[in-house]
């Protein structure tokens, strides 16, 4: 499977950061059947021009983040990042770098958006087999693993000697990866899914999962989902029609391949919930968010969410199903695919201002999703009126050039570089302990 060269960012950004998206059919497969999105394809054409607008923002926002200029944009773009995915950076004369272990936190970060940016300019990422699936409600079955498997035309399969097999049997590599996993058939796909064993048959009608310590826990009604596929199912014949063979190692004169199942492509649930407006305080679309002035306390950042920010969400879940987790001594690693930790703003607040969870906030899905809303609440025309930054998941005014702290000879931390005091020296832009 071929895993995109991170080395290549600044090249490919240059190259796609003015791509407009196009039509949802033209990144997603949008299956009939259980599941359908037929009733909605022009509100998803609006969320992926959405989504590419959230991309977008953070690419713009990660290169201001390191450019030398000092800026109003590279000052909001730094304690963005360090409030939401737990990076500081260190402002030099002719420099800018990540302070200490944040290093690491940062290829992750620089990992997902270049991912994500290549995802909605040519449909690429890393998988076994593209364009992923779109689904528009629950669009499949539980199975036990001991079930009998079907074959791809959707009929119990037979071995050569006539003997069914078990889900188990089939996909022993599946089951032994993640026994916490279940088969769910997919019929409009022919094909099975394997996904977390916490949701109703009808997916959409589960509380949303939280992963606590030992487990999972429900809270809000389930938005959507995203679930990984798998590659192509074969088992492989004698052609003297004798006892079907494990692998397809043998020798090419004795033996033909029958191939079960095609790969699978990852996949997309956006529930029913998050595809219409229940009230006047649900927003669809990034046009239809409201402005709140500096220091309202009307609204939080998660409160201006719109509906469409829920495709972005499982966008990042997809695009880094595959990628690779490294773990080197060396200067630069990737943590793997990105996951569910926290959903609650404050919780994800946390997570970037805990010294012990600053390794998970690049990992957290929401946690981009708040930090993408927030540079596009920055950088959103609203017609006059002042900008405003939601450093910590409320509305601020934003003071450029802040003004410098008067000393009070107290002999503690540093100028951050914009007039704060951050407790780590001379230049380092970064957040004072918990704001959450």
């Amino acid at each position: 499977m071929r895993l995109p060269d991170i080395s290549l960012l600044g090249f490919v950004i240059g190259l796609v950061v003015n791509q407009a998206a196009g039509a949802i059919t033209d990144r997603f497969n949008l299956p009939s059947g259980s599941g359908s999105c037929a009733s909605y394809s022009t509100l998803l054409d609006d969320y992926l021009v959405d989504t590419t607008t959230l991309i977008n923002g953070m690419v713009t926002a990660m290169d201001l983040a390191v450019q030398v200029e000092d800026s109003e944009e590279k000052m909001v773009a730094q304690k963005f990042f360090n409030a939401y995915l737990a990076v500081l950076f260190h402002n030099q004369e002719n420099v800018v770098d990540v302070y200490g272990n944040a290093g690491f936190s940062w290829d992750t970060i620089k990992s997902t958006i270049t991912l994500l940016k290549a995802f909605v300019d040519t449909g690429d990422y890393p998988t076994f087999t593209r364009p992923p699936h779109l689904f528009c409600a629950s669009y499949g079955q539980w199975f036990s693993w001991d079930s009998a498997v079907f074959d791809a035309s959707g009929k119990e399969y037979k071995d050569a000697n006539g003997q069914s097999q078990s889900i188990k049997d089939m996909y022993a590599d599946s089951y032994e990866a993640d026994k916490t996993r279940k088969p769910y058939w997919i019929p409009a796909l022919k094909n099975y899914a394997f996904l977390q064993d916490v949701y109703d048959e009808d997916i959409c009608a589960t509380t949303k999962m939280i992963a606590v310590p030992g487990g999972y826990e429900k809270s809000e009604p389930l938005n959507g989902m995203a679930a990984p596929g798998h590659d192509k199912k074969t088992v492989v014949q004698k052609t003297d029609d004798a006892d079907t063979a494990a692998s397809a190692t043998k020798d090419a004169k004795e033996v033909s391949e029958l191939i079960l199942y095609e790969a699978l492509a990852d996949s997309i649930l956006l529930c029913p919930r998050v595809l219409t407006t229940a009230d006047e305080d649900t927003y669809s679309l990034l046009k239809d968010v409201p402005y709140v002035k500096p220091d309202s306390t009307t609204k939080q950042l998660s409160q201006l969410l719109p509906q469409s920010a829920n495709l972005f969400h499982e966008l990042i879940h997809v695009v880094t199903f595959w990628r690779e987790e490294t773990e080197t001594t060396s200067s630069k690693r990737l943590l793997g695919r990105a996951s569910d930790f926290q959903y609650d703003l404050w919780e994800c607040l946390k997570l970037a201002s805990t010294p012990t969870t600053y390794g998970t906030a690049p990992i957290n899905v929401e946690s981009y999703t708040y930090f993408a809303m927030a540079w596009w609440y920055y950088r959103n025309d609203w017609s006059g009126q002042e900008p405003v930054a939601f450093y910590y998941g409320l509305p601020e005014e934003v003071i450029w050039p802040e003004s410098e702290p008067e000393s009070d000879d107290d002999g503690g931390g540093g100028d951050d570089g914009y007039g704060g005091d951050d407790g780590y020296g001379d230049d380092y832009v970064g957040s004072d302990g918990d704001d959450a």
